[in-house]
């Protein structure tokens, strides 16, 4: 029977450099058909590392039925911004999504003139800058901004600090880390 052992719990934490903390991350968008102010980064409150699963088919001979996968889908990415007085940030967003589905005409934009390349690195705890190396990153390939959010005005909100969701649509990502592991199976 297995027992529970404590110092066993915190030297795998240990050995493994502590547990991770979400606090300390940088999101740099490239390649825009807008002007991407420098300090966006700055004001990105949440972003999550996005979804990546195998879609199957099923297939049955001679027995239970049994899943293969064929190919990777991808999930939406959802950062969140401050916006500052000016709002800089949603005037931006606005300005690319109409260069995705014009206003009035309803023309499409070209995808090679409205799409980017978004980098979302994740810093160690004890990182002080962004000029470490970071734990983890991920590349999103191909995004554009599909959804800018609604922004909730109200004269019961008080002070709070207005903010920005905005959903990307990307075509695929990889990751970016350092240090990659790799698993060797072997035939026993």
């Amino acid at each position: 029977m297995a027992t529970f052992r404590l110092a066993e719990l915190r030297k795998a934490f240990a050995d493994h450099k502590g547990v991770a903390r979400g606090n300390k991350f940088k999101v740099v968008i490239t390649g825009a058909p807008v002007s991407i102010p420098e300090d966006l980064q700055l004001m990105c409150e949440t972003v999550s590392l996005p979804t990546r699963s195998a879609a199957t088919n099923e297939l049955s001979m001679y027995g239970p039925v049994q899943s293969f996968p064929y190919r990777f889908t991808y999930t939406e990415a959802s950062l969140n911004f401050y916006l500052t007085e000016d709002f800089a940030i949603k005037k931006m967003f606005d300005t690319w999504q109409e260069k995705i589905v014009h206003p009035v005409s309803g023309n499409l934009g070209y995808f090679d003139e409205y799409k980017c390349q978004i980098r979302i690195k994740k810093y160690p705890s004890n990182a002080i800058d962004t000029d470490v190396t970071s734990d983890y990153g991920v590349d999103l390939i191909d995004a554009w901004p599909s959804i800018v959010g609604e922004v909730a005005l109200g004269h019961s909100l008080g002070g709070d600090s207005l903010k920005l969701p905005v959903t990307f649509q990307f075509r695929k990502w990889h990751s970016t880390s350092s240090t990659s592991s790799t698993v060797q199976v072997t035939d026993d």
